[in-house]
């Protein structure tokens, strides 16, 4: 029988059509494309930029009308009323690191490795200089307070030893680089949910204008951190000649008002690093739109934030350990002095600290960067203006 049967192609060999390899994930272009829709870049017709920026609250890509709260209910809950333009991709799109939707955990951890993995050269670049930055200063204070005979004075040992001083110190130059690297990092996330890669100077572009302000945030929230632990230990001090029980149930106390007052601390206040930056606010507004983002909200953003930070931990001290360990049998084969050898071995333990948390602190500050975004998604909608942008870009989709 000749011809067609209508189940099936005409006899003879199919024609094949031709692979496509699917589009890259780093496509050329970025937030600064002028059809990213993003801080930076013209919206496209008939919409104009709205003020502060695509990242700023309320901001929208859908024509004649805002992707906010209420667009976003009345989307959410299938209301007639507004009108988004062009219909939006599914709510699983997922152009660069994250699918464009309010996000599990596993998708905030997914994508803040992502982000890593696939810019590791100006990322850990960027890490290890405000690491260096931040922690040498804090060795070199420890040094310095060390020296002289104030401790002793002072009778601190009492209840930290010299070298668990040192370590609060570094712990406290590691925090402070953290949240600095959290602001800096929040551009180029940014970016990377949307599918787009900045270089190190792309990134030094876009946060230099506020980095000032970035690192003075970031101090203030040290200070918060930092006095009320100062207080403890002083009380600590000076009730160190009284009744062991009742120092014990001081220091018992103390722990656990500076882990509540740190957890709301930290839970309330480390969305404002990337609110600075994305939404160019100033110091006090970073701090209100952090509480606003926040509010209602502190187990999921205060406890993501700790199980990022410690499952990091987990992963800092399988690196830590081991390249203490060699870099302290380096000094093995010479014959040092006990005042030498301790020296080299504190320089080895700093030289790993700063490896290691080159390797974990930006894994921490792209999943804080994501919080900030996954918030917005979900009290502001913004998940829309994120697929009308990808939307608006077919080239950034894989």
């Amino acid at each position: 029988m000749s011809g067609m049967t209508g189940f099936g192609p005409p006899p003879g060999t199919p024609a094949e059509s031709a692979r496509q390899r699917p589009p890259s994930y780093l496509p050329p272009g970025g937030l600064s494309h002028p059809s990213a829709g993003m801080p930076g870049a013209p919206l496209p017709s008939p919409v104009a930029p709205p003020e502060g920026g695509l990242l700023a609250p309320g901001a929208s890509l859908a024509p004649g009308g805002g992707a906010g709260p209420t667009a976003y209910s009345a989307a959410r809950s299938g209301r007639p009323g507004r009108t988004f333009g062009p219909p939006l991709m599914t709510s699983s799109h997922k152009p660069g690191i994250i699918p464009l939707r309010p996000m599990a955990l596993g998708d905030l951890l997914d994508g803040a490795v992502k982000h890593s993995r696939r810019n590791p050269g100006p990322v850990l670049g960027l890490t290890l200089l405000v690491l260096g930055v931040g922690v040498v200063p804090a060795v070199l204070l420890s040094g310095v307070a060390l020296a002289g005979n104030w401790y002793a004075a002072l009778d601190l040992g009492a209840v930290l030893s010299t070298s668990e001083f040192s370590l609060v110190l570094l712990g406290l130059g590691i925090l402070f680089a953290t949240l600095v690297v959290t602001g800096m990092l929040a551009q180029p996330v940014a970016e990377a949910t949307l599918g787009h890669r900045l270089d190190l100077g792309q990134i030094w572009t876009a946060v230099r204008p506020r980095l000032l302000r970035l690192v003075g945030l970031q101090a203030v929230v040290i200070l918060l951190v930092a006095i009320p632990t100062a207080l403890v230990v002083l009380a600590l001090v000076l009730l160190r000649n009284g009744s062991g029980l009742l120092l014990f149930v001081l220091a018992a106390f103390g722990l656990v008002v500076l882990v509540v007052w740190n957890s709301l601390v930290i839970a309330r206040t480390v969305l404002a690093g990337p609110a600075l930056v994305l939404e160019r606010k100033t110091i006090r507004a970073s701090f209100r739109r952090a509480w606003a983002l926040s509010r209602g909200s502190f187990w999921r953003v205060g406890g993501t934030t700790v199980l990022v930070t410690t499952l990091a931990g987990v992963v800092f001290l399988a690196i830590d350990l081991p390249l203490t360990l060699v870099l302290s049998l380096l000094s093995l084969p010479f014959n040092l002095s006990a005042t030498t050898e301790q020296a080299a071995t504190s320089l080895a333990i700093n030289i790993a600290t700063l490896v290691s948390s080159a390797v974990v602190v930006p894994v921490i500050g792209g999943a804080i960067c994501l919080v900030y975004l996954d918030q917005r998604m979900r009290k502001e909608g913004f998940d829309l203006v994120l697929l009308r942008a990808a939307s608006s870009r077919p080239g950034a989709v894989r």
